[in-house]
């Protein structure tokens, strides 16, 4: 019996990256996460843009995820900026709120809705320019990491 082709797709979106804010919370209040309207109807307008003409989308199966977040390395001397160039971030936003953000960019698009999405990885690391790359794989049935 033969292997079956598991589709993947790739893409990668420039930046500039947006960021989803944290829910917030006192002791009298709870403010809940809410996406700016703006940037989530940009962001999700750009997914769509390169996604024209592939079939299949949008995804109502369980599917894995990859995440790369490119963030622009601060201006530094070129010694220090080779040194930092694809290692990890570890400053604010916190990579989880990238994730979420572009998880609901995508709904609709590339998936019918995030909870299709069993497994994630994700990456936030240094680039010369910002960029987002999103490789989404059907599962079949069985778990790969």
């Amino acid at each position: 019996m033969g292997d079956v082709a598991v589709p993947v797709w790739s893409l990668k979106l420039p930046g500039p990256l947006v960021v989803n804010k944290s829910a917030r919370s006192t002791s009298k209040h709870c403010w809940h996460y809410n996406p700016n309207a703006a940037n989530l109807a940009r962001v999700s307008g750009q997914i769509r843009d390169l996604v024209v003409g592939l079939d299949g989308l949008p995804l109502d199966c369980p599917i894995r995820v990859s995440w790369e977040f490119g963030v622009q390395m601060p201006k530094l001397s070129a010694r220090r900026s080779k040194e930092l160039l694809g290692k990890p971030v570890t400053k604010r936003p916190d990579l989880t709120n990238y994730v979420k953000f572009y998880e609901d960019a995508a709904n609709g698009v590339l998936w019918a809705d995030d909870k299709v999405i069993a497994e994630s990885k994700s990456v936030k690391i240094y680039s010369l320019d910002s960029y987002v790359e999103i490789k989404i794989e059907v599962l079949d049935g069985k778990r790969i990491i």
